[in-house]
C-alpha cells in the first residue's frame, strides 16, 4: 500500500511543479507588464494587487475594510453565506 501511494505522488509530481513554476512565470511576466520593471524580490509578486485586501479580511474580518469611510463590502458576507447554503441545497438533491 506504501509503495503504490510514492507512485501515485511520483506521478502527480511533475504536474505540479509545472503549474508551480508556471505560476510564478506568469506572475513575472504580468509584473514586467503592469509595472514595467521586474520584482525586487520574488515574494513581492504576492504583495500586490489584492493580496492586502485579503489579508486584512483575514486578520479583521469584513467590517475593517472601508472605502472613503463606508464598508463596500457589508452585504458580501451575508450574500456569501446565502450563496453557499443555496448551492449545497442544490447539489444536495441532484447527487
Amino acid at each position: 500500500m506504501g509503495r503504490k501511494n510514492l507512485n501515485d505522488i511520483l506521478d502527480i509530481l511533475p504536474v505540479v511543479l509545472t503549474v508551480i513554476i508556471g505560476t510564478f512565470v506568469f506572475a513575472i511576466a504580468s509584473h514586467l507588464v503592469i509595472e514595467e520593471r521586474f520584482p525586487d524580490k520574488l515574494l513581492d509578486l504576492w504583495n500586490t494587487w489584492d493580496v492586502q485586501h485579503y489579508i486584512k479580511i483575514a486578520k479583521y474580518g469584513y467590517g475593517a475594510l472601508t472605502v472613503d469611510g463606508r464598508n463596500p463590502f457589508r452585504s458580501y458576507s451575508s450574500l456569501y453565506s446565502r450563496s453557499l447554503s443555496s448551492c449545497s441545497h442544490i447539489f444536495s438533491r441532484i447527487t
